[in-house]
Order: structure tokens, then C-alpha cells, then sequence
């Protein structure tokens, strides 16, 4: 612009020049050419500027012929720079190749007041030319070129004529009436000398009354004021451009953009003037506040916006849509929308729709999935319309979008729910049915399609007709309800259980729920849902009979099918707690019968349960039923009676003794029993119902200790013997853990040569710190009944292999027995702890017996028989302790291989004097003969004369222990006595007494 306005007469084409060249700088281009119109439409070539320098100019090449330029005539005559690539030109037949194929690019019009008056191309341009941004600045350059041939066509007065200027005049003059601006030349005061207005026919100026007037007498103050200012900036700067100029009118202001610089004086000597150009922009500025406004809106608006090109790239979006997408406008101009925002699950078929209409400058309307910066999809409703110019010309579309990502996703949901709900209404295995009003079907899934069909004809359409009959009530019905009201309920029904009996199939039971669908907007009104139940229902049904038995089995005897003792426990304790009942009202009776165990050895155990169970129903029938009757042990009954005599409680227990004492015909075989019956009775309201029976089982000792078959009421004096039991258990414990337990050894002696010493029976004694010297047949039953025998045996053992192994290695070797009891047996390591004991000590396991009563072999546990039988494999010797006294079988003693057994010594006692009573020898002998026949080694037991030694070594006894022999002593006498003498020497008593 400041080249066009310094330009003079003299300078005007190297001004001209000057701009063309920075028009190819600014492009890139290799060659800008500024082409004349003439009246017939020809281009004439007015100016150019090459890289390369000019060449001389050929004439063919001065002209663009009319019909040449014709195909962009009706374009350039709109304003509209032609972008014209090669491709699109080079093979066209209306170019000729010695004009415009060489040249042109892009063809800018500059337009005159009404018509196009001349065209600038610009060659081969380097830089991507964007006419939508560009078109602007460049008219503007080309205005600036213009007004400096105006500045230079102007005729002066008194100033000569610029004859020999490159420029014609007529160029001058058709360039400055081709200018859609107002004019000012003033002089060097302010006074117009010219003005030159768009509004004043061509070739005139404005009226001749304003020449020579002030600004501030034809212009409004202000603005000749602005005026002014800008006259005094040409003055420092030589120049003014591009300011904004407002003129205020009545109804509407007017807006102009001013520039201007000096001009030559009219007249020779005179000071340089001012030549100012103000141009209407109000439609531009009008323009512009509107953009801006609709901007402002359009940024404020949460749909999402973009606008692009022809080309479909990006030329500006609002601020949702970088807040929405994370792109930055700055990062994206230029870029392709579309390649921009679609991603793997966008439509293809809505990609090909949009190429379509943007390829047809048309609209579209559509959906999509548009990915953001990070790749995260969202769903979109948008719609793209053309973007046309003032011109009507496309300059690109304007997509606006609607972000429905969460109502597409909610619609996806909800169609998931429905075709999942679909998927299993079909798929369920309840039938389902829904009805209206009027209890009509009027959607029924598969599986009630299927239901219905087993159903008569008639019944199938209506719920009241349906063959269904409830089972039990549920928990909120007092009473079956018949199926039609239950499917007609106006609430909802959960649970019910109905069965369905149709002839000729089996019974099926049906889980009934009915709802009323009171928000439904459609004819159906209550769903009901049936589901098949019957396995489960029978399943149930069993496992409820179960649960029955168990809850019976748990508070019953299974063999008398009598309470148990928890069950009678319970019922005495409402009965003491009865307000009914005066204290001592109460009588407890505890039942034993009497040596049972013994019985069930001998007989087997189903005789013995046989016979508990006939015991059972005679006791039941003389207590007139079996509320008040329990079994609390294997043959142990427990009964209490309410009466306000105390005789009664006795006259029932005599009555039980004879009853149980009648014989019992069992398996073809007559048995008798007699049993023992305690008595207590309720003192106390706040006594226990545990305490009472304690109390009649103590009271049982004493009908035993008389001979049994008797009853015998309690007295607070039996507490005694609890006492005393309670206060040995206690000195057993201590005697465990400070070791006071002894040993006692008894000789054994040979019958067969010279009574010599064959062994020794080692026996535990106690001497408590607590309660002094305790014997054996006290605390041995104590400590069986306490539970603490098994531990008493181990510790004996551990004595017994000590005191073996302190023998050995004196060099004393001396076989030896102990008695294990039969509890301990049940131990499973009780042989292999015994026989480590025996390895630790380098014990031989052939010099150790251990002894089992006989009594015990009977109740002999699968347990009991693999420790004996390890014993027997370890070496060890067994024998069996007082034979003849048990119940014991010869199958025992073949199963066991005893190596001895030994005569208890109530059969040695009759062997008084020299000649025994015939009854005791004959039992006798039979002992010994058995033993003989079996291989068994025999020792008597209890001798205490020389008359029985002397029977049992001609009867065949191969060894004795008792009293002739010598007491069981202390270790050290043991050693000191037996071990020294080795032999048994006879005293001269005929019978020894200590």
C-alpha cells in the first residue's frame, strides 16, 4: 500500500512492479501478471513481474482473447477468485497454450463501480492458496495498486501533463472510477479540492460547492476532527491506514475505513496535499457485529459444533466441541473432519452419505459413533448444511451435533432388558401368565402354553377354571384359598403351594405368585407365574419327615422307642415347676437291672435287646404309658410319678421289681431278671431334675449292696460314699503327678522241682499323702469309674519296666506279670507303648506276662483283641487272671493263645484239710484238664496251706502264688528275700496265717 501511495508519474511502474513482486513472495509464485480490460473484452497485458527477470515480450502473448477468458468471465464479473490448478486446465481446450496455460493459477477481478476492469493471475504459486482466507488481503493489495494509478492519472492544474508516462490516462481514469470508494484531495489546510464519490455519475466529481470549503464546514465536527488527526499522522508518518471511521446519522451510522498519504500540489510551489480513501465497510462491520453475535451464541450452545470447507477439512468449531472431543482448533484447522472424528464402530454407510451430499452441496441428517482425542466413542444426532457467501457461492458446510451418548446407551440398555426379559419369559421354566380384569388369558410364555394344553378345554382361558387346589395355607391365609381368588388378588400373592391333579397323571405341585400390574398402561392387569415345584416339594416333604424322625430320634431311646434321658429331664423340670404341684409331690425312680451285663454276654446282644425292650413295656404298662418312663442307659430306666402319699412312690416300685422279674420267654429260651430300683424325692421347689436323679442312683447302690432285686429310698447319708469316692479321685490325680504310687512283687514257685522261685506278680499300692495307705480293691473300682484307670496303667507300666530293667542290670533275671485293666486295652498303643517301655530297658519281652481277667475277654473290642495279639507277636506272655470266676468261652482262650491261665483262688479256699469235699475236686480237676488240654500253663492262686499245695501238685497244677509262698513286698525286700533265696522254703505250720 505505501508503494501505490509515494507513487508519482515517474515512479509508478517500479511502485507497481514492486507490489507484484511481493505478491509472488507472499505466494511463492514464480510470476504475477495484472491484465487490462479493453471494451471488447480482451485482456491486455498491463504489468508483470517475473523470478526470472522479463524477457522480451511477444506481441501473440500481449493479448488474452475474449473468448479465452469466457469460461471464468461469469465468475470473475461476481468478484469470485478462480483457484485453477493445472490438472484442471492444462488439457483445456478453451486455454490456448500461448496465453493463459503457462500463466494463470489464480485470476483475481478488480472490479470498477459496475464492471470488471481488470484481472491479476499469479503463476505457479508454491504455497497452498486458501481463496476463503486470502481473497480479502489480496483485493486489498490490488486496491492499493489501483488508488497509486489513480494518484497518477489525476490531471493537475498549472502542474504538467504527464505526457511521457508509461500509464495512459484512460488506464488512470477507469481505475479510479472503478473504485467503489469516497474520495478526499485536500490541500495542504484542509480545504477539498476534489472529491470523487461511488454515488456521482461517471466522469464527474462531486459538486463544485465544496471546493475549497473547510472539513469542519462539510463534515460533522467529529468526524472532520478525525479527519484532522489523520492528516497529521500522514504528516509523522507519511501515511494512514486501515482506520476505522464512524459516521453517526439520524436513524443508522455509516461506517468507513480510511487510509490516505500525500499527493502532489496542484500548482507549482504549493505544500504537498492529503489524498484519503474511505471506503464503506458498515456491511462488513454490521456483518461482523452479527458473527460476532451469532458467535457468542454459538459458543455458548452445548451442541457441538464444526465448520469445514468444501474439501471437508476443519476451519473452526466452538468451544463444546474442543471441551467434548480434547482437540484444540489450533491442532485440527485443515485436518479432515471426517477422518477426524470416526473411528472402528463409526457407520461406513454414513460416512459414504456425507461424501455424497458434500460432493452435491446439500444437506444431511443423520447418527453416528464419533471417537474423541483419546478414542473414547460417542454417539451423535447431527446435521450438516451448506455454507454459502454473500455471492451465493458454497464456501462449506456447518455440521451441528447433539452428544446422545447417554440416551443411546440408555436405549441399548433398556433394549438389552427387553430382549433379555423376552429371552427369559420364553427360556423360563415358570409358566407365566398374564390376564385381565375379568381373569381372561391374555399372554401366556412357552412354558404356560404347554401347561395350559394338559388342562380341559373349557378351563384353559380363565384362571377360575383352572384345576388347581392349594396344599396348605400360607402363612397369611387362615385357610386354603381356591385358586381363582388367589389369581384375582388386588395384591400380591407370594408362595402359595397348589396341586394339580389331572386323570391319567401323576400329581404335580406348583409354587403360585400373583401380581397386579396396577401401572400397566395395557389390557393385562395381574401376572400370575406358576413353577413346576414337585421334586423339590418331595424332596422337602422327605427331608421334613427326616427332620421329624431326627427330632424323635433325638429325644428317644431308638430301641424302646422311650423319652431319653434330655427328653425326661425336660418334662421333670415343668413338672417342679408346676404351681400345680406341692413340694414333695415329686418321686423319682431309677430302674438297673440287675448283672444285665452278664446276661447280654452270655445270651448275645440281640437277646439282650430283646429283653430290654420286653422290661421296657412292663414297666410302661404298670406306669400306665410312657410320658413319665425314659431310658437313660443301656440298662438303666429313670420314672417319676406325682402323688401327695409317700407310699405310693414304694408300692410302684415293688410292683416294677415283680413285674421285670417275671420270666421272659426270649428266642425260644426262658431268662430271668431282677433289677434294683432307687427312690428319691423333691424336697425342693428350686431343686434340680439332675440332682434328683443322682440322688435315686445313689440310693440304687444300696438296694444292690442288700442283694439286689429290691428298691431303696435315698437319705443324705449315701453322700458319704460320693464323698469318699470324690476325695480318692483327687489323690489319684496327685498320686499321678508326684509319682506316690509303688510296687509290690508276689513270688511264684514251681510245684515241679523243689519249689523254686519261677516269677513274680507285680501289684500297685498307694499310699496318699492325703488320705495314708489306700488299697487296691477301693481305689481301683474309683478310678475305673472316674475314667482313670488307662492313665494308672501307663504309669504302672513305666514302674513295672524300671524296676525290670534296675533287676537286669544287677543281674537279676526274674519273669514277671502285671494286670492291665480291660479299659486300657481299648488304648490302640497300648502294646506298642509297653513294648518301647521294654526295648528302652533291654527288657526280653519273654520274661513279662500281662494279665487279663477272664471277666473282661467277654467285652474283648476290636481294639482290644490287636493289642493282645501284638503282645502276643512281641513276645510277651498272656494270661488269663482268674480263670473259672467269668463267662468266658474255650473260643476265647483258642483265639487268644494264652500261654497260662490262673485259678482264682475262691476255688483253692474249700481245699481245707487233707481230704477236699468231693464238689471241689471235681471242679478242679476239670480246670486243670482243660488248661492241660489246651497247652496252658496253670497257676493257683491264694494258697496259703501245705495241704493245698500238695493237692494241687498231685492234681497236675504246675505253680502256686499266695501266702504259703510269701506276701507281695517292696522291691528291695523282694530282691533281698526271693531273689537271694530263689526257692520257697516251707514253714512248719500246717497252715500259715500271715
Amino acid at each position: 500500500m505505501r508503494l501505490a501511495l509515494s507513487a508519482t508519474s515517474e515512479n509508478v511502474e517500479r511502485s507497481v512492479c514492486s507490489a507484484l513482486r511481493l505478491l509472488c513472495e507472499f505466494y511463492g509464485a514464480e510470476r504475477a501478471i495484472l491484465y487490462d480490460i479493453k471494451a471488447d473484452g480482451t485482456l491486455q497485458r498491463a504489468f508483470e513481474w517475473s523470478v526470472k527477470g522479463l524477457a522480451p515480450l511477444d506481441i501473440s502473448r500481449q493479448f488474452v482473447r475474449a473468448d479465452e477468458i469466457s469460461p471464468w468471465l461469469e465468475d470473475l464479473n461476481s468478484g469470485l477468485s478462480l483457484h485453477v490448478p493445472p490438472p484442471a486446465y492444462g488439457d483445456s481446450p478453451h486455454i490456448a497454450p500461448s496465453t493463459l496455460e503457462q500463466d494463470a493459477a489464480l485470476l483475481v477481478p478488480l472490479l470498477g463501480k459496475d464492471h470488471l476492469s481488470s484481472v491479476l493471475s499469479i503463476a505457479a504459486p508454491r504455497r497452498a492458496l486458501r481463496p476463503e482466507e486470502d481473497e480479502t488481503g489480496l483485493l486489498a493489495m490490488v486496491a492499493d495498486l489501483l488508488l497509486s494509478m489513480t494518484q497518477q492519472a489525476v490531471p493537475r492544474p498549472d502542474a504538467p501533463a504527464n505526457a511521457g508516462s508509461d500509464v495512459p490516462d484512460e488506464i488512470r481514469n477507469a481505475a479510479l472510477w472503478a473504485m467503489p470508494d469516497l474520495i478526499f484531495e485536500l490541500d495542504s489546510e484542509g480545504r477539498f479540492c476534489r472529491i470523487i464519490s461511488p454515488d456521482t455519475p461517471r466522469g464527474h466529481d462531486a459538486p463544485d460547492d465544496t471546493v475549497g470549503l473547510m472539513l469542519e464546514d462539510v463534515l460533522p465536527a467529529d468526524v472532520a476532527r478525525d479527519l484532522r488527526g489523520y492528516m497529521a499522522e500522514i504528516d509523522e508518518n507519511d501515511r494512514v491506514q486501515g482506520r476505522i471511521q464512524r459516521v453517526s446519522g439520524q436513524k443508522h451510522s455509516i461506517w468507513y475505513e480510511v487510509s490516505g498519504s500525500h499527493c502532489a500540489p496542484r500548482r507549482r510551489g504549493e505544500a504537498l496535499g492529503y489524498l484519503l480513501v474511505m471506503r464503506d465497510i458498515t456491511a462488513r462491520i454490521e456483518g461482523e457485529a452479527e458473527l460476532k453475535r451469532l458467535g457468542r451464541i454459538v459458543e455458548l450452545m452445548t451442541n457441538l459444533v464444526a465448520i469445514i470447507d468444501h474439501d471437508g477439512c476443519v476451519v473452526w468449531t466452538n468451544a463444546a466441541f474442543e471441551t467434548h472431543s480434547g482437540y484444540v482448533i489450533d491442532e485440527i484447522r485443515g485436518r479432515d473432519f471426517k477422518q477426524l472424528v470416526t473411528g472402528p464402530d463409526s457407520n461406513r454407510s454414513v460416512a459414504l452419505s456425507l461424501r455424497h451430499a458434500v460432493m452435491t452441496e446439500r444437506g444431511y441428517e443423520g447418527e453416528d459413533i464419533h471417537y474423541t482425542k483419546d478414542g473414547t466413542p460417542y454417539w451423535v444426532t447431527f446435521n450438516m448444511q451448506p455454507l454459502n457467501d454473500s455471492r451465493g457461492k458454497l464456501s462449506g458446510f456447518v455440521f451441528v451435533e447433539t452428544v446422545i451418548t447417554k440416551q443411546r446407551k440408555l436405549e441399548i440398555a433398556l433394549r438389552n432388558e427387553r430382549d433379555f426379559l423376552s429371552t427369559l419369559t420364553e427360556t423360563s421354566v415358570s409358566a407365566i401368565v398374564v390376564c385381565n380384569g375379568e381373569g381372561k388369558c391374555i399372554f401366556t410364555n412357552s412354558e404356560a402354553k404347554r401347561l395350559l394344553a394338559t388342562f380341559p378345554r373349557d378351563a384353559q382361558d380363565r384362571v377360575d377354571s383352572w384345576p388347581l387346589h392349594q396344599i396348605y395355607a400360607g402363612p397369611s391365609q387362615g385357610a386354603a384359598l381356591p385358586f381363582g381368588a388367589v389369581a384375582r388378588s388386588p395384591s400380591a400373592v407370594r408362595n402359595l403351594t397348589f396341586s394339580l391333579r389331572l386323570p391319567g397323571r401323576p400329581r404335580r405341585i406348583y409354587s403360585v405368585n400373583t401380581a397386579p400390574l396396577h401401572t400397566a398402561k395395557t389390557e393385562g392387569q395381574i401376572v400370575v407365574t406358576l413353577t413346576d415345584v414337585t421334586a423339590q416339594f418331595e424332596a422337602d416333604e422327605a427331608k421334613r419327615q427326616v427332620a421329624s424322625k431326627a427330632q424323635h430320634e433325638a429325644n428317644h431311646d431308638l430301641l424302646t422307642d422311650l423319652p431319653n434321658r434330655r427328653n425326661f429331664n425336660t418334662k421333670l423340670s415343668r413338672a417342679l415347676a408346676s404351681k400345680s404341684v406341692d413340694v414333695g409331690d415329686i418321686h423319682v425312680l431309677v430302674v438297673d437291672m440287675d448283672n444285665f451285663k452278664r446276661i447280654r454276654t452270655v445270651l448275645g446282644q440281640d437277646v439282650g435287646d430283646a429283653m430290654i425292650c420286653l422290661i421296657a413295656q412292663r414297666i410302661r404298662d404298670v406306669l400306665g404309658g410312657s410320658d413319665r418312663l425314659a431310658r437313660t442307659d443301656s440298662d438303666c430306666f429313670v420314672a417319676f410319678m406325682v402323688s401327695e402319699e409317700a407310699t405310693r412312690a414304694s408300692e410302684l416300685a415293688t410292683r416294677i421289681c415283680q413285674a421285670i422279674a417275671e420270666p421272659c420267654e426270649l428266642d425260644k429260651m426262658t431268662v430271668y431278671a431282677t433289677a434294683s430300683i432307687g427312690i428319691s424325692q423333691m424336697k425342693d421347689r428350686a431343686v434340680a431334675p439332675e440332682m434328683l436323679i443322682r440322688q435315686a442312683e445313689l440310693a440304687i447302690e444300696t438296694a444292690k449292696a442288700a442283694g439286689g432285686n429290691r428298691h431303696a429310698h435315698y437319705s443324705p447319708g449315701m453322700e458319704i460314699r460320693i464323698s469318699r469316692s470324690s476325695e480318692i479321685v483327687q489323690a489319684l490325680r496327685l498320686a499321678l503327678r508326684q509319682d506316690q504310687f509303688e510296687l509290690a512283687f508276689q513270688p511264684k514257685f514251681s510245684l515241679e522241682d523243689g519249689h523254686r522261685l519261677v516269677g513274680a506278680e507285680a501289684l500297685l499300692r498307694l499310699q496318699s499323702s492325703r488320705l495314708g495307705w489306700v488299697g487296691p480293691d477301693e481305689f481301683i473300682l474309683v478310678a475305673e469309674t472316674a475314667g482313670m484307670i488307662t492313665e494308672i496303667d501307663f504309669h504302672v507300666m513305666s514302674l513295672f519296666t524300671r524296676q525290670m530293667g534296675a533287676w537286669r542290670r544287677r543281674g537279676h533275671c526274674v519273669p514277671a506279670s502285671l494286670n492291665l485293666s480291660p479299659r486300657s486295652f481299648e488304648n490302640p498303643t497300648l502294646a506298642q507303648r509297653f513294648l518301647e517301655m521294654l526295648a528302652q530297658e533291654e527288657i526280653a519281652p519273654q520274661d513279662v506276662t500281662v494279665e487279663i481277667t477272664e471277666t473282661s475277654l467277654v467285652s474283648t473290642s476290636g481294639h482290644a483283641l490287636a493289642n493282645i495279639d501284638a503282645f502276643r507277636r512281641g513276645g510277651i506272655h498272656i494270661s488269663v487272671d482268674d480263670f473259672g470266676t467269668g463267662y468266658s468261652s474255650l473260643s476265647y482262650l483258642q483265639r487268644l493263645i494264652a500261654t497260662e491261665v490262673k485259678i482264682d483262688k475262691s476255688f483253692i479256699q474249700p481245699l481245707i484239710g487233707p481230704v477236699p469235699t468231693p464238689e471241689t475236686e471235681v471242679l478242679l480237676r476239670a480246670i486243670l484238664t482243660l488248661a492241660n488240654t489246651f497247652g496252658l500253663k496253670t497257676v493257683a492262686e491264694g494258697v496259703e496251706t501245705v495241704d493245698q499245695m500238695r493237692w494241687l501238685k498231685k492234681a497236675g497244677c504246675l505253680m502256686i502264688q499266695g501266702y504259703l509262698g510269701g506276701r507281695a513286698v517292696t522291691p528291695e525286700v523282694f530282691e533281698q528275700i526271693h531273689l537271694a533265696r530263689g526257692a520257697m522254703q516251707i514253714a512248719d505250720e500246717p497252715r500259715l496265717t500271715s
